[in-house]
């Protein structure tokens, strides 16, 4: 293992581990890295969250589309971002290994790993990685450390990358989940029912171009423009409207024959 290092941590992250940082689940979670920390490692991006509504934090664009597909499953009730793993356990899974623990100066530091995800009542870890991380030899120690780590608690532990994510259904997903909420625009609850009946209508009985749909939606309520999208976007949210998701959206025509392509009307997706 060469020169003998601490397993004391700095006092910060020694603090860290006393409050709980890494530890928890739904609305309590703190994950294992601050905001500022992210900052300061590169990219940083934030996402609100769909099944547990708080901010979520990433350090790459490939760790928050795979969020945001694992957000939108049905069956997910949970998920933690940088969940840490316990220092002592890594470091005797390191020294079994025969590979370098991850340290600074004269101090171990702590692993996470990038995605915890509770289905009912089982958990699943990934790892989730650039097709390029998994060229370089040092990533692929620090990971088998972590999958050890699971796989002694029998926790299914996976890797993903880039190339497992369907690129046509995150793009999709953001477009659904994220943005305006029909409630902002219909204040009463009884006449957005209304409105999305109506919506439902004009889109399943009429051959009218989708942009004209819109159209007449919006001047039917005398709504901005960009409202019937919103009510669009919540129609297939509830199901109420079918889409493939895994395919390129045609916002010019989006009714077309693979929207039907599930028995029971639904769209074949995470949500």
């Amino acid at each position: 293992m060469g020169k003998k290092r601490s397993i004391n941590t700095f006092t910060s992250v020694s603090r860290k581990i006393t409050q709980g940082y890494g530890r928890g689940e739904g609305l309590s979670y703190k994950p294992w890295l601050s905001g500022h920390e992210f900052a300061s490692r590169g990219m940083y991006i934030r996402l609100w969250g769909r099944t547990v509504p708080r901010l979520y934090c990433f350090m790459s664009k490939v760790e928050a589309d795979a969020f945001v597909v694992y957000d939108c499953m049905p069956d997910v009730s949970d998920l933690l971002e940088q969940y840490y793993l316990t220092l002592e356990e890594t470091l005797e899974i390191a020294d079994e290994l025969h590979v370098r623990h991850p340290y600074s100066g004269k101090y171990y530091n702590p692993l996470t790993t990038d995605l915890l995800i509770r289905k009912g009542d089982i958990w699943f870890a990934r790892a989730i990685k650039t097709s390029r991380d998994l060229e370089n030899p040092r990533i692929i120690e620090k990971l088998e450390i972590e999958r050890v780590y699971f796989s002694r608690r029998g926790i299914d532990w996976k890797i993903v990358t880039e190339k497992e994510l369907n690129r046509d259904l995150v793009q999709n997903l953001n477009w659904l989940w994220y943005g305006e909420s029909p409630d902002t625009v219909f204040t009463d609850h009884h006449l957005l029912q209304e409105a999305e009946s109506f919506f439902c209508q004009l889109y399943f009985e009429n051959t009218l171009p989708f942009p004209i749909l819109l159209d007449q939606f919006e001047s039917r309520y005398t709504l901005p423009p960009g409202s019937g999208m919103c009510v669009f976007k919540s129609l297939i949210r509830q199901n109420r409207i079918a889409l493939d998701l895994e395919k390129p959206m045609n916002m010019l025509n989006p009714r077309q024959p693979r929207e039907r392509s599930n028995p029971d009307g639904r769209y074949r997706s995470y949500c």
